[in-house]
């Protein structure tokens, strides 16, 4: 996945925008507890991203019995 070019909070953040971003937006909606994408997602995307119905994020939840185990490291530095 990411990881932090610094220890610094801005570069630490921006690690986990750049996996919510790259990996929540399809699991977190299928494997999260809420059944919705990440905070930072809505944060950052605004109404940009659909809103799913309380039909929906019970279908959709824990429907994903298995993930594949895939893992590449990136660095990211918060450039905002």
């Amino acid at each position: 996945m990411y990881t932090a070019a610094s220890s610094e909070a801005a570069d630490v953040g921006a690690t986990k925008r750049a996996a919510d971003f790259q990996l929540g937006w399809f699991a977190s909606p299928l494997l999260g507890e809420q059944g919705d994408y990440p905070a930072s997602m809505r944060s950052g995307a605004g109404t940009s991203l659909p809103t799913f119905t309380s039909q929906e994020v019970e279908m959709n939840r824990g429907k994903v019995a298995a993930t594949r185990n895939y893992h590449k490291v990136k660095q990211s530095r918060d450039v905002i």
